[in-house]
Order: structure tokens, then C-alpha cells, then sequence
């Protein structure tokens, strides 16, 4: 019954709670939307985190969804091309970006630092890294783990049992400043091109 738990901003709104299906913006411009589990999550121990996102039927269209934990707030997010987490700081990321603003026309990934959507080495782990289109109108399953005692983060990708990004890297220390507590959820934001996203 954890749907109960979570938060939404903006123009998110639970669609199914049996399912616990959220959209994060609804098929228009100019939308923004996120949902944020209302307990913090205590980076000293493990977690794994299972979702499936749905990134709309537009190939045309943005302008995708993030995977975030920050330590601000349950009301944390932003609009337009920066997917909803741009300006999060201090924040962890794994981007779905399905529109070109300062990155890959393809649709891609990436692991970002402290909500700066454009790439740059200082502030992206991982990524871009192009794949097929997702605004296909199919959910697509995604999970995600934290191994505290190894500082290991990893990410998977379609269900698969191979990890898409796996790296050792001090999330708590470089990038908290030492607190273990973040909130994470997933944001959304549609600007001048639209789709409809949804998580569940």
C-alpha cells in the first residue's frame, strides 16, 4: 500500500491506485509534475528501488523522466527541457531524455550530479548513452540499487538482468556533504513539445 506514501507537484496526479500508476505530466506544454516518497531513504544501508516509466506515444514529443534523490524537500522539481530535476542541488539523477536541448538527439541516459541537464564531465558519472526510442507507448521496467558498505550504485534498464550503469562512487559524502537522508522520486516536465509521462 505504499502509494499512500508518496507525494506529487505540479501537474502529477495518481491515476491508478491499484496499481499505483502516477502520470507526471499529461499529454500538453508547458507541464511539470513530480512524485517524491515521503520518508527519506538512509543511504547507510541497501536499497533497491523497481518501477516501470511510460514515456508517451509522441516520438516528437519531451521531454522525459528522472530518477532522483535529493535532500530538499517532497515539493523539489522544475519545468521545461531540464526533465523536472533541472536545478536540484544538491541531487543524484538517472535521466530518460527524450528531447534535444544541450545533448544527444537520440533518445538517451545518463547519471547526473546536482541537476545540471546539460552534460558536462563535472557533473555527469555516466552518459549520455543513446538508445532506441522510448516514446513508443510501452511501459518500460527499471530498477535501481544502492550497496551502502561498497558505495556501489547500480541501474537496470528494460528488465534486463545486466546492470546499464554500475559504479562505485561515495553518493553520501560527494554529493550530500555526509548526510545519509535523501527523498527519491521521479519528475517529468514538457515544454514547447509534449508527451505524457507516467511511472507506476
Amino acid at each position: 500500500n505504499g502509494f499512500s506514501q508518496y507525494i506529487t507537484n505540479g501537474n502529477a496526479s495518481l491515476q491508478n491506485a491499484l496499481l499505483k500508476e502516477y502520470q507526471l505530466t499529461p499529454d500538453n506544454f508547458g507541464q511539470n509534475g513530480s512524485v517524491w516518497y515521503q520518508n527519506r531513504v538512509d543511504l547507510q544501508f541497501n536499497f533497491s528501488i523497481e518501477a516501470e516509466i511510460f514515456l508517451g506515444f509522441n516520438d516528437g514529443g519531451a521531454d522525459g523522466i528522472a530518477f532522483v534523490l535529493q535532500s530538499l524537500s517532497v515539493n523539489a522539481g522544475s519545468s521545461g527541457g531540464g526533465i523536472g530535476y533541472d536545478g536540484i542541488n544538491p541531487s543524484f539523477a538517472i535521466e530518460f531524455d527524450t528531447w534535444q536541448n544541450c545533448d544527444p538527439a537520440e533518445d538517451h541516459i545518463a547519471m547526473v550530479l546536482n541537476g545540471v541537464s546539460c552534460h558536462n564531465p563535472a557533473t555527469t558519472i555516466q552518459g549520455p548513452s543513446t538508445i532506441a526510442n522510448v516514446e513508443d507507448g510501452q511501459w518500460h521496467p527499471v530498477k535501481f540499487t544502492w550497496n551502502a558498505a561498497a558505495k556501489n550504485f547500480k541501474f537496470y534498464w528494460n528488465g534486463s538482468s545486466t546492470a546499464f550503469y554500475d559504479v562505485i562512487y561515495d553518493i553520501q559524502t560527494n554529493i550530500f556533504g555526509g548526510s545519509p537522508f535523501t527523498y527519491f522520486g521521479f519528475t517529468a516536465a514538457t515544454g514547447a513539445a509534449r508527451n505524457d509521462h507516467r511511472i507506476r
